[in-house]
């Protein structure tokens, strides 16, 4: 997933003066246009996954959305799981992604998503399934 620093702090500028003044956003739009952004990305990502194979070949998706993150208190690098959620494709197909009042984040907990009570601050949830040995494989 991305990193929480693609949401701009700024929601405008303004020139006073000749001055260019930075429009800071509230803390709270931040966090609710990284939540939506994460929430696209799955289902993008997910949307790509099922066009792509056939029907008979994958009937469902498991995606764990992880970020690649610093560690402020070690400095050390880890990935921290975000979003996990399994779509059925039958399910999935009957959504319609393209309209415009169409909740990302909504969408997601419908198909009993897991999503980080704040993913700006890079709280980790439990992934659905890391463990692949209970799916079928096709050789």
């Amino acid at each position: 997933l991305p990193r929480t620093s693609v949401i701009p702090p700024e929601q405008e500028y303004r020139v006073l003066a000749s001055t260019i003044i930075p429009v800071p956003r509230r803390s709270e739009e931040v966090r609710l246009l990284y939540r939506q952004l994460i929430a696209r990305v799955a289902l993008r990502t997910a949307s790509e996954a099922f066009a792509l194979t056939p029907p008979a070949l994958v009937d469902s998706v498991v995606l764990n959305g992880r970020v690649n993150a610093v560690d402020r208190a070690t400095g050390r690098a880890l990935t921290v799981p975000l979003l996990s959620v399994r779509f059925q494709r039958e399910a999935f197909d009957r959504l319609d992604l393209d309209v415009p009042h169409l909740d990302p984040d909504a969408c997601l907990r419908s198909h009993d998503a897991r999503i980080s009570p704040s993913p700006y601050d890079l709280d980790p949830i439990e992934p659905l399934s890391d463990d692949l040995q209970h799916y079928r494989t096709i050789a």
